[in-house]
């Protein structure tokens, strides 16, 4: 069991030179804060709370490479204020290749995010970083539970993630 966690681990971490390579870090820039895919030439922000979750998952790690790494927690409250740009008063996301104000792609977000919340409550020193961090999870989070609740799903077969998100 422990080289399938070692392997985990390892896995996570390589993603980590992806992450900080593509966010965007342009003040001026239209996708400022967010990971811009390579192929895609834009953010999307279900990627975004997916990078926020392996940063966190990896600062709070000790078996990780990046256990502590107090540039993560900077760049994660940048990711967070991105999030929140994108998140329509509605409490939706965009998917941004195809549906717009998708309560589904929120759902994908929370999904990640439910548990980086989580962690951050049960591993936080309560320092500045960490606080912010919190802060700005669980206001994208209410805000999130009000767009799944009533904004649907576009296909059928993305009720599992719905509900697994409002739970």
């Amino acid at each position: 069991m422990q080289k399938h966690y070692d392997d985990i681990i390892y896995l996570t971490e390589a993603f980590v030179p992806f992450i900080l390579k593509n966010q965007d870090l342009d003040f001026d820039s239209f996708h400022y804060g967010g990971c811009v895919i390579p192929h895609k030439g834009f953010s999307e922000p279900v990627e975004v709370a997916k990078c926020i979750d392996t940063l966190l998952s990896l600062y709070y790690n000790q078996n990780s490479i990046y256990y502590q790494n107090s540039e993560f927690l900077q760049r994660i409250v940048v990711f967070l204020e991105n999030l929140l740009k994108e998140q329509h008063e509605d409490g939706t996301l965009d998917l941004k290749e195809t549906n717009f104000h998708d309560a589904t792609a929120t759902a994908f977000a929370i999904q990640s995010l439910a548990y980086t919340y989580r962690l951050l409550q049960k591993y936080s020193q309560g320092s500045q970083y960490e606080n912010k961090i919190s802060k700005l999870l669980l206001t994208f989070t209410r805000r999130s539970g009000e767009g799944m609740r009533l904004g649907g799903f576009h296909t059928p077969n993305h009720r599992w993630v719905m509900a697994s998100a409002l739970s």
